[in-house]
């Protein structure tokens, strides 16, 4: 499922940066998937700038995903808040 997210956040990451570079510099005129897309027809730069910041929630979530599949219950060290015996 880790895998799946990260893909997806993959792709929305490379469609959201072209086409913010396609909206200013006209550049990336065959990754425009957004703009083929009657629904964002005239909000070509609003829908990119979503896609980009769906796909850093996504990798957000997947990160967590690993984490608490790794049993990381939010401490980066166990037991770190304590003093040490010596």
């Amino acid at each position: 499922m880790k895998k799946l997210i990260e893909v997806l956040g993959m792709f929305l990451l490379v469609t959201g940066v072209a086409g913010i570079i396609h909206h200013f510099l006209s550049w990336f005129g065959f990754m425009g998937l957004l703009r083929k897309i009657p629904l964002f027809k005239h909000h070509e730069l609003p829908a990119s700038i979503g896609a980009l910041v769906l796909s850093l929630l996504l990798f957000v979530l997947a990160d967590t995903l690993g984490n608490r599949a790794a049993g990381v219950q939010g401490r980066l060290i166990s037991g770190g808040d304590r003093a040490r015996q010596e």
